[in-house]
Protein backbone atom coordinates (compact mmCIF):
# COMPACT_ATOMS: atom_id res chain seq x y z
CA UNK A 1 0.00 0.00 0.00
CA UNK A 2 1.48 3.63 -0.69
CA UNK A 3 0.81 6.11 2.43
CA UNK A 4 -2.25 7.34 1.32
CA UNK A 5 -4.02 3.78 1.31
CA UNK A 6 -4.39 2.81 -2.15
CA UNK A 7 -3.18 0.20 -3.45
CA UNK A 8 0.87 0.11 -4.71
CA UNK A 9 1.01 -0.57 -8.75
CA UNK A 10 3.66 -3.54 -9.33
CA UNK A 11 4.27 -5.65 -12.40
CA UNK A 12 2.55 -9.18 -12.78
CA UNK A 13 6.10 -10.15 -13.47
CA UNK A 14 9.56 -9.00 -13.74
CA UNK A 15 11.11 -7.94 -17.07
CA UNK A 16 14.04 -10.26 -18.78
CA UNK A 17 17.10 -8.60 -17.63
CA UNK A 18 18.49 -6.26 -20.52
CA UNK A 19 22.70 -7.08 -20.94
CA UNK A 20 25.04 -4.47 -19.95
CA UNK A 21 26.56 -2.09 -22.48
CA UNK A 22 29.46 -3.83 -23.45
CA UNK A 23 27.09 -6.48 -24.61
CA UNK A 24 24.85 -4.19 -26.04
CA UNK A 25 27.82 -3.09 -27.95
CA UNK A 26 29.22 -6.68 -29.40
CA UNK A 27 25.60 -7.10 -30.76
CA UNK A 28 25.44 -3.62 -32.30
CA UNK A 29 28.31 -4.31 -33.69
CA UNK A 30 27.61 -7.90 -35.39
CA UNK A 31 23.99 -6.46 -36.92
CA UNK A 32 26.24 -3.55 -38.49
CA UNK A 33 28.80 -6.49 -39.66
CA UNK A 34 26.02 -7.83 -41.98
CA UNK A 35 23.78 -5.12 -42.20
CA UNK A 36 25.74 -1.87 -41.93
CA UNK A 37 27.71 0.02 -44.91
CA UNK A 38 30.30 -0.91 -46.64
CA UNK A 39 32.49 1.03 -44.71
CA UNK A 40 31.38 -0.27 -41.44
CA UNK A 41 31.87 -3.58 -42.59
CA UNK A 42 35.35 -3.29 -43.71
CA UNK A 43 36.06 -1.46 -40.40
CA UNK A 44 34.65 -4.40 -38.33
CA UNK A 45 36.02 -6.96 -40.24
CA UNK A 46 35.21 -10.73 -40.46
CA UNK A 47 32.24 -11.44 -38.59
CA UNK A 48 33.15 -14.78 -36.78
CA UNK A 49 36.37 -12.73 -35.39
CA UNK A 50 33.64 -10.43 -33.10
CA UNK A 51 32.32 -11.63 -29.83
CA UNK A 52 29.40 -13.42 -30.11
CA UNK A 53 27.49 -13.24 -26.48
CA UNK A 54 25.60 -16.57 -26.89
CA UNK A 55 29.01 -18.45 -27.48
CA UNK A 56 31.37 -16.90 -24.23
CA UNK A 57 34.38 -18.34 -25.26
CA UNK A 58 34.55 -15.54 -28.21
CA UNK A 59 34.44 -12.87 -25.40
CA UNK A 60 38.05 -12.56 -24.96
CA UNK A 61 37.74 -8.74 -23.61
CA UNK A 62 37.97 -8.93 -19.91
CA UNK A 63 35.25 -6.21 -19.14
CA UNK A 64 32.96 -7.85 -21.92
CA UNK A 65 33.18 -11.32 -20.32
CA UNK A 66 32.53 -9.98 -16.82
CA UNK A 67 29.66 -7.88 -18.01
CA UNK A 68 28.50 -11.39 -20.10
CA UNK A 69 29.13 -13.20 -16.31
CA UNK A 70 26.73 -10.36 -14.53
CA UNK A 71 24.32 -10.70 -17.30
CA UNK A 72 24.08 -14.54 -17.24
CA UNK A 73 23.89 -14.59 -13.62
CA UNK A 74 20.92 -11.89 -13.85
CA UNK A 75 19.31 -14.36 -16.17
CA UNK A 76 19.74 -17.22 -14.23
CA UNK A 77 17.90 -15.63 -10.87
CA UNK A 78 15.05 -14.06 -13.54
CA UNK A 79 14.69 -17.73 -14.49
CA UNK A 80 14.33 -19.49 -11.52
CA UNK A 81 12.16 -16.33 -10.35
CA UNK A 82 9.51 -16.03 -13.31
CA UNK A 83 9.81 -19.97 -14.48
CA UNK A 84 10.37 -22.43 -11.83
CA UNK A 85 8.50 -23.47 -8.85
CA UNK A 86 8.50 -24.65 -5.57
CA UNK A 87 7.90 -28.39 -5.50
CA UNK A 88 8.41 -28.95 -9.39
CA UNK A 89 11.17 -31.66 -8.17
CA UNK A 90 13.55 -29.15 -8.50
CA UNK A 91 15.14 -27.86 -11.82
CA UNK A 92 16.31 -24.07 -10.45
CA UNK A 93 19.56 -23.12 -12.20
CA UNK A 94 21.96 -23.80 -9.25
CA UNK A 95 24.15 -20.85 -7.62
CA UNK A 96 27.14 -22.94 -8.54
CA UNK A 97 26.13 -22.56 -12.45
CA UNK A 98 29.62 -20.98 -13.18
CA UNK A 99 31.50 -23.47 -12.48
CA UNK A 100 30.11 -25.96 -14.60
CA UNK A 101 30.73 -25.30 -18.45
CA UNK A 102 28.06 -27.08 -19.89
CA UNK A 103 25.89 -24.94 -18.18
CA UNK A 104 27.55 -21.89 -19.44
CA UNK A 105 27.43 -22.34 -22.76
CA UNK A 106 23.88 -23.25 -22.83
CA UNK A 107 22.52 -20.26 -20.70
CA UNK A 108 24.17 -18.10 -22.66
CA UNK A 109 22.61 -19.10 -26.10
CA UNK A 110 19.63 -19.59 -23.93
CA UNK A 111 19.63 -15.72 -22.75
CA UNK A 112 20.37 -14.93 -26.48
CA UNK A 113 17.29 -16.64 -27.79
CA UNK A 114 15.24 -14.49 -25.42
CA UNK A 115 16.32 -11.49 -25.92
CA UNK A 116 16.20 -11.68 -29.54
CA UNK A 117 12.79 -13.29 -28.88
CA UNK A 118 12.02 -10.31 -27.11
CA UNK A 119 13.18 -7.56 -30.10
CA UNK A 120 10.91 -9.71 -32.47
CA UNK A 121 7.84 -7.96 -34.08
CA UNK A 122 5.28 -10.98 -32.59
CA UNK A 123 4.91 -13.91 -30.26
CA UNK A 124 5.65 -16.70 -32.32
CA UNK A 125 9.40 -16.65 -31.74
CA UNK A 126 8.72 -16.17 -27.57
CA UNK A 127 6.41 -18.86 -28.15
CA UNK A 128 8.83 -21.23 -29.55
CA UNK A 129 11.52 -20.04 -26.35
CA UNK A 130 9.03 -21.31 -24.07
CA UNK A 131 8.11 -24.15 -25.44
CA UNK A 132 11.02 -25.66 -26.59
CA UNK A 133 14.09 -23.42 -25.72
CA UNK A 134 13.57 -23.34 -21.91
CA UNK A 135 12.18 -26.95 -21.23
CA UNK A 136 14.96 -28.10 -23.31
CA UNK A 137 17.73 -25.94 -21.06
CA UNK A 138 15.90 -26.78 -17.94
CA UNK A 139 15.62 -30.71 -18.60
CA UNK A 140 19.13 -31.18 -20.25
CA UNK A 141 20.65 -29.06 -16.94
CA UNK A 142 18.28 -31.74 -14.77
CA UNK A 143 19.82 -34.75 -16.09
CA UNK A 144 23.50 -33.11 -16.11
CA UNK A 145 24.05 -31.99 -12.37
Amino acid sequence: MAGDGTPRARPLVMGFPAPGSRIQKAYHDLWEAQHGSEERKKKLGNPANLPHPWDPSTCMDRGLRWELWLWLDQVAAWINSEYVWEGSGGGCIPDCWPLHPHVVHELAAVADQRRRAGHAPGSDVLENWHRYVLPGFLDRMRQRL
